[in-house]
């Protein structure tokens, strides 16, 4: 029923070493297909373990060690067939490979691909972007740099093959600017110019400007200068950083000539040029803020100015800590790839070939496949118990993340909130072929396959799944 193939990472076709229940194979067991584990987002790589005589080939080939990336993973790759048909292509974690001499015999542990992810969780590398990164690229930049470290493929499909997430909220505060201390800095000035509002930068980014600008003239008619700006970058959709690199705060000795008084100004305010606005609607989102007429005297001024946002608060594209900020520190892959697997309610499935796939954990295939009272084993159906998230998971994103975060904690506190969950023993492998994402429908009601094993001994599927 079952076999076992060895193959490289270059010609999966090309058999190197072969193995069937009737030439020793034995102890074939292998996981459950799961789209969560039991905290929900530390889900487990599908696994199989199996067993079998030592010979002249495994001696060499797994044994002696001399075939082996970096961190116990071997050369060799494995491939399970059940009745003919593959049902499981891994990596071989010769870490976990046992050989016991009184029995010859060896006891091997696969996993497929997305175990090496946790394998290679310190791999890093500067995030510098100017778009960010969307969930495809942080997967494809996790995968390229376990390639990389030991030269074998991770085969991977993520376009369109995901939805993003969308949150949305309306007139959502995500900043306050202290104003009042803001102008403070001219006080005993008798006047001033003053610039505030919003710019589309580009590259999904938008700013808010304040730029202070006052001229002091003596009794000789000599001007002094005082000028103050400030920026603030919404990073990550509603994610503010204060820009330190282009803060304005200059105060200028005396000059005789107003050219060169208008140099000055215009060599400390060039950043500060872009059109601005107190309302602006930029990649589908929209930001605001405003002034009053008393907000432009000090006296009159008030503390704090707030800064709204309406529209889908989850970044399509995330900017990570690192680059932006200009500390131009590299930023571990893993990190980024779990904040974008949040953020969008993603999981990363393995299909019977190895291939790894991006996909919403809400989504549900289309077709309806019903259940027949007479094929159910048993049946069980319990209110889901599952804590929410753990948040701090986007801390790797840049700007002040705790709105994202409390709108994130939110969506799933309300998401587990409606869910039951069922566990199902179904006879007859061959009457129903069941995927995950598959939509059952059991005495009238729905719900979607989270967790999928064959039982061949017993000839039944083993199920858990959510009512929808």
């Amino acid at each position: 029923m079952y076999r076992v193939d060895f193959v490289n990472k270059d010609n999966y076709g090309q058999v190197l070493y072969s193995f069937s229940l009737a030439e020793g194979l034995d102890n074939v067991k292998l996981s459950a297909e799961q789209i969560a584990g039991t905290d929900y987002f530390a889900r487990e790589p599908r696994r199989v373990e199996f067993e079998c005589f030592k010979d002249a080939w495994l001696e060499e080939h797994i044994l002696s060690g001399s075939y082996e990336h970096d961190r116990y993973i071997s050369h060799y790759e494995v491939r399970l067939y059940e009745k003919g048909m593959l049902c499981f292509h891994g990596v071989i974690d010769t870490s976990f490979t046992a050989y016991d001499a009184k029995t010859d015999i060896i006891s091997f542990t696969c996993y497929d691909k997305l175990k090496l992810f946790s394998k290679f969780s310190d791999l890093k590398m500067l995030y510098a972007l100017i778009d960010g990164y969307s969930c495809g690229y942080s997967l494809g930049y996790m995968i390229q740099g376990i390639e990389n470290k030991i030269s074998l493929n991770i085969p991977a499909q993520w376009n369109n093959s995901y939805t993003p997430l969308n949150i949305q909220v309306n007139q959502l505060e995500i900043l306050k600017i202290k104003w009042k201390e803001l102008l403070s800095e001219f006080k005993g000035w008798d006047s001033y110019s003053l610039k505030y509002g919003l710019c589309d930068i580009g590259n999904n980014l938008v700013e808010l400007q304040v730029l202070i600008v006052s001229e002091i003239p003596d009794e000789s008619n000599r001007k002094k200068v005082k000028i103050l700006g400030r920026k603030w970058i919404f990073y990550n959709t509603i994610c503010p950083v204060e820009d330190t690199i282009q803060t304005v705060d200059e105060e200028s000795d005396w000059f005789d000539v107003q050219a060169d008084c208008d140099e000055y100004i215009e060599s400390n305010t060039v950043f500060y040029q872009q059109a601005e606005v107190s309302a602006l609607y930029a990649n589908g989102k929209a930001y605001s803020t405003a002034l009053s007429d008393n907000d432009m005297f000090y006296d009159t001024a008030s503390e704090e100015i707030p800064v709204y946002f309406s529209g889908n608060v989850v970044p399509e594209s995330i900017f990570p800590k690192g680059f932006y900020q200009n500390g131009n520190e590299q930023t571990e892959r893993l990190k980024v790839l779990k904040a974008v697997l949040m953020l969008h309610h993603l999981t990363i499935i393995t299909d019977n070939a190895g291939t790894l796939y991006l996909l919403n954990k809400a989504e549900v295939n289309n077709t309806l496949i019903n259940i027949a009272d007479q094929d159910i084993i048993e049946f069980k159906k319990k209110r889901i118990n599952r804590s929410v998230p753990d948040t701090s998971v986007l801390d790797v994103l840049l700007g002040d993340n705790a709105k994202l975060k409390d709108l994130i904690s939110n969506y799933y506190s309300e998401y587990f909130s409606g869910i039951w969950e069922i566990e199902l023993s179904l006879d007859n492998l061959n009457k129903y072929n069941l995927h995950l994402f598959d939509k059952l429908q059991i005495q009238g009601l729905q719900y979607k396959i989270t967790e999928l094993q064959r039982d061949t001994i017993n000839d039944e599927y083993l199920i858990k799944g959510w009512q929808i």
